[in-house]
């Protein structure tokens, strides 16, 4: 099966809150980092993109769950 296809069927209540919150965090993170806030510390700026792209993965994986 297609991920966006996965993605588009109906997901579970508790998928899609996770989901969210993950996402919510993935871009908060991100756009920390790239916002200048951080540019003289680059371990920080690391951290916050590998924060990042933990969360993003995470808001897929909630998003391919789906009711069956």
């Amino acid at each position: 099966m297609n991920i966006i296809e996965n993605i588009k069927k109906p997901t579970p209540r508790k998928h899609k809150i996770a989901g969210r919150i993950a996402t919510a965090l993935s871009v908060a993170s991100l756009t920390i980092a790239e916002s200048g806030l951080v540019d003289a510390r680059p371990l920080i700026k690391i951290a916050l993109q590998t924060v990042s792209a933990v969360f993003g993965t995470q808001a897929v994986y909630h998003a391919q769950k789906t009711l069956k």
